[in-house]
C-alpha cells in the first residue's frame, strides 16, 4: 500500500493551485502557435539524433522539474497573514479562538498549527528554527529535496532526512512514531552538525581550487581539445542524452510522503471547552473524539460513569429474566414462559406510553439550541418516553466504545487512512475536505454504489439493507460486455457528484473540485456482476469549455489500476470528442500520474497512425482532426519521442521506424483479454446548445 501524506499537504497543495492559471494561459499560447506553423510537414525517414535541432520552446516544455535548494537563504516571500487551510487569519482559528500563525521560512506559506493538527510540542519546536512547508521540505543532511518518497519526518521537531543520508541508513520508513538525533540529544546533534559544516567547508574549497587549476588558458580552449579527447567527450555526451531520451516516458510519480502519525495521547477533543476526561461510554479515564465526548452529549464524566454502572446492573437484571425464560422451556414449562413473556411485554408497554411534548420542554430546547448551535447535541429529555431513550443512549455509547477501539487500532496522523469501499479497504494518500466529525475518523465506510459516507461498519450494514442503488444515477451511454459507462449531469445529481468528488481527493493532490459540480458532466465507469455496476473509474469535463477541454479531472480506483481501464477512460473521452467534431485536451497542469498516462495514449495512437500513412506529407492538422487530439500534444509527443525537427524553417517529422516496429510488435503480444473501447457500443449524441435570445 502505498503511504500518505499528512494533512498540511492538502494546504501546501491549495497554496500551490495559484499557479494552475498561469500554466494553463502557457499552454493555450503555445497551442496558438503550433498553429501558425506550416500546414505541411514534410516526412524524413532517418536521422536518428534530432536532438540538437529540436525546437527549444518544446524542448523546455519536457524539461524535469528541478528541485529547491538554498535551505539557508534569507526569506524570499513575506509571511501570508492568512491561513492556507481556512482562510482565516491570527486573530481567530476554525474554532473561533486566537491562535497565531506558523510560516514557511522559504515561501511564507502560513497556517494555524490547529488547522495542521501539530501539538503543541511540535508547534514550539518549529518556532524556534527556519521551518519549512512540504513543498519546500529539505534534507538535513545533504540539503536537498530530491527523492521525496525517501524522505523521513521527525514527528518532534518536523525535520526532514533521507533515510539513505542518516547514520546508520535506514531500509524502510518506520511505520511508528520516529525521533531526529536533535531531539534525542541536542548538544551531540549540534557538534556533529558543526562539524559537518566545517568539512563541506574544506570539500567546497578544494573544489574550487582543483576547478581554477583546470581552466583552459584561452578562450577557445574547446579547440585545442585532441581528437580522442573529442571522441570521449562525444561517447559521454550521447551516453547522457540517451539516457535522457529513455526516462521521457519513465514512472515519475509525485511522492507520497509519510503521514504524521500521531500517539494516541496526543490527540484532543475538538469540543470547545473540553478537557478531554471521562468518556461517554462511561468504560475510559479520557476520549479523543466528539463521538465520545460527555460534554457534547450535555453530560459531565462522573453521570457518565453512573450511568455505565447502571447499565451493568440492568444487564445482569435482563440476563436473569431470560436465564428463568430458557430454564421453563428446558423443563417444558410453556404456562410459566408465556406469564413470564407477557409479564415483560406489559412492563415494556408501560414503560413506552407516549409522552406530551410541552411548550416547556419546547422552548428549552430552542434556548439550548441557540446557546450552542452545533457544538453540543441537543436536548432529548422530554421528547419520547424514558425507555426510548435510554435504548438511543445505550446504542449511542456502544457506538463511541467501538470507534474508540477504532482510533487506538489505526493511529491517526490527521486525515482518513482507511476507507472500506465495497469488498476492499483503501488505503489513502491524500487528505480529502470530509465534514470534520468524518475527517477526524481513522478509517470512513463509503457505499460503493451510492457513495454515502459513514462513521462506523454497523450503519454502513443497515445502509447497504436499505439502498435501493445498483448503479451510478445517470444515463448508460456505453455497454460492452461488463463494462458500462454512465453519463451523470452535476446538476440533476448534485450530491451524487459532490461525495464523488470528495472520493476521489482521497487519490489526487492537485483537486480543488468539490462542491461547485453544477458546470460538470461525470463519465463513471463501472464493472457489473451479479452485486450490481461496481465503480472503475471516472472522468469529468465542463459542459462549455473555452479552452476545449475535453477531461477536466480522472481517476482510476486503486484497486483497478495497471489493468488498463485508465487508457479506455482517456480513449472514451476522446472517442466522444471525436463524435462532437472537435479537438481536445486534458486541463493543465497535469498531474505526474496523469502525464505519464497521457503520454503513454499520445504515443500509442500516433505511431498507430504513422504505421498506416503512406504519403510524403503530413499535416499536423490533418493528423489532430483524425486523432482528436490537440496539436500541441501531437507536437510535445513527437518532441518526446525524437521525431521532431526543425530544419530550414520548417517542422519536419521523423518517421522513425524502429519504433513503428516496436510498438507494432508490443501490440500484437497483446492477449485476447486487452481492454479497450469498442466504438460501436456507444449511444450517444452531444448535447444541443441553446443560444438564449
Amino acid at each position: 500500500m502505498a503511504k500518505r501524506r499528512r494533512s498540511q499537504k492538502s494546504s501546501a497543495s491549495e497554496s500551490s493551485e495559484s499557479s494552475s492559471d498561469s500554466d494553463s494561459s502557457s499552454t493555450s499560447n503555445s497551442d496558438s502557435e503550433s498553429q501558425r506553423t506550416p500546414a505541411k510537414q514534410s516526412l524524413a525517414s532517418s536521422p536518428k539524433d534530432s536532438k540538437n535541432n529540436t525546437p527549444k520552446r518544446a524542448r523546455i516544455a519536457d524539461s524535469p522539474r528541478r528541485s529547491l535548494r538554498g535551505r539557508h537563504l534569507p526569506l524570499s516571500f513575506d509571511p501570508d497573514p492568512v491561513c492556507s487551510y481556512c482562510l482565516l487569519t491570527a486573530e481567530e482559528n476554525k474554532h473561533g479562538i486566537p491562535e497565531d500563525l506558523v510560516s514557511c521560512a522559504r515561501c511564507g506559506n502560513s497556517g494555524h498549527p490547529s488547522c495542521f493538527r501539530f501539538s503543541e510540542k511540535l508547534t514550539d519546536k518549529i518556532r524556534n528554527y527556519r521551518w519549512l512547508c512540504y513543498k519546500c521540505k529539505t534534507c538535513e543532511i545533504c540539503d536537498t529535496s530530491k527523492n521525496e518518497r525517501q524522505l523521513l519526518l521527525c514527528d518532534e521537531c518536523d525535520r526532514g532526512y533521507h533515510i539513505y543520508c542518516m547514520e546508520p541508513k535506514l531500509k524502510k520508513m518506520p511505520e511508528t512514531a520516529w525521533t531526529c538525533d536533535i531531539c534525542k540529544n541536542p548538544e551531540k546533534a549540534a557538534a556533529k552538525e558543526r562539524q559537518r559544516r566545517r568539512m563541506s567547508q574544506a570539500s567546497s574549497f578544494l573544489a574550487r581550487s582543483k576547478s581554477r587549476s583546470n581552466m583552459p588558458s584561452s578562450t577557445e580552449g574547446s579547440e585545442s581539445d585532441t581528437p580522442s579527447e573529442k571522441s570521449a567527450t562525444s561517447k559521454r555526451s550521447k551516453k547522457k542524452s540517451n539516457s535522457k531520451q529513455s526516462n521521457k516516458f519513465g514512472t515519475r510519480v509525485q511522492p507520497h510522503r509519510r503521514g504524521r502519525i500521531v500517539s494516541y495521547d496526543d490527540l484532543k477533543c475538538p469540543t470547545p471547552g473540553c478537557d478531554g476526561l471521562g468518556h461517554y461510554s462511561g468504560k475510559y479515564d479520557t476520549h479523543h473524539t466528539v463521538t465520545g465526548c460527555p460534554l457534547y452529549h450535555n453530560m459531565s464524566a462522573e453521570t457518565c460513569k453512573l450511568i455505565h454502572e447502571q447499565r451493568q446492573e440492568d444487564m445482569k437484571e435482563k440476563k436473569k429474566d431470560r436465564d428463568q425464560i430458557d430454564d421453563a422451556e428446558k423443563k417444558g414449562n410453556k404456562e410459566k414462559v408465556r406469564e413470564l413473556q407477557k409479564k415483560k411485554k406489559d412492563q415494556i408497554r408501560a414503560a413506552r406510553k407516549k409522552v406530551e411534548i410541552t411548550s416547556e420542554v419546547i422552548e428549552k430546547l430552542n434556548d439550548h439550541r441557540q446557546l450552542y448551535d452545533k457544538a453540543r447535541q441537543p436536548l432529548l429529555e422530554g421528547l419520547t418516553s424514558n425507555y426510548d431513550l435510554e435504548l438511543f443512549l445505550a446504542a449511542q455509547a456502544r457506538a463511541s466504545e467501538v470507534m474508540e477501539e477504532e482510533l487506538k487500532k489505526y493511529p491517526p496522523n490527521g486525515q482518513i487512512r482507511v476507507i472500506e469501499f465495497g469488498r476492499y479497504e483503501l488505503d489513502t494518500w491524500y487528505s480529502s475536505p470530509y465534514p470534520e466529525e468524518y475527517a477526524r475518523l481513522a478509517k470512513l465506510y463509503i457505499c460503493e454504489f451510492c457513495l454515502k459516507y459513514m462513521k462506523s461498519k454497523t450503519i454502513l450494514k443497515r445502509h447497504a439493507a436499505k439502498c435501493v442503488w445498483q448503479h451510478p444515477p445517470g444515463d448508460e451511454i456505453y455497454r460492452h460486455m461488463a463494462i458500462s459507462v454512465f453519463e451523470v449531469d452535476g446538476q440533476k445529481n448534485k450530491i451524487y457528484c459532490q461525495n464523488l468528488c470528495l472520493l476521489a481527493k482521497l487519490f489526487l493532490d492537485h483537486k480543488t473540485l468539490y462542491f461547485d459540480v453544477e458546470p460538470f458532466l461525470f463519465y463513471v465507469m463501472t464493472l457489473a456482476d451479479s452485486g450490481g455496476c461496481h465503480i472503475v473509474g471516472y472522468f469529468s469535463k465542463e459542459k462549455n469549455s473555452f479552452l476545449n477541454y475535453n477531461v477536466s479531472c480522472i481517476l482510476t480506483l486503486p484497486q483497478y489500476m495497471r489493468q488498463g481501464y485508465g487508457k479506455m477512460l482517456i480513449d472514451f473521452s476522446y472517442l466522444l470528442t471525436r463524435i462532437e467534431e472537435k479537438t481536445g485536451s486534458p486541463e493543465k497542469p497535469l498531474s505526474d500520474l496523469g502525464l505519464i498516462t497521457y503520454r503513454s495514449y499520445w504515443k500509442g495512437v500516433l505511431l498507430d497512425y504513422l504505421s498506416e500513412f503512406s504519403g510524403k506529407e503530413l499535416s499536423i492538422k490533418d493528423l489532430s482532426q483524425a486523432t482528436g487530439i490537440n496539436t500541441y500534444d501531437i507536437v510535445s509527443t513527437f518532441q518526446a519521442l525524437g521525431m521532431l525537427k526543425y530544419w530550414k524553417g520548417k517542422h519536419l517529422v521523423l518517421k522513425r521506424q524502429d519504433l513503428i516496429d516496436e510498438h507494432m510488435a508490443r501490440k500484437a503480444k497483446r492477449g485476447p483479454d486487452h481492454r479497450e473501447i469498442d466504438t460501436s457500443s456507444l449511444k450517444w449524441r452531444p448535447p444541443v446548445q441553446v443560444e438564449n435570445r
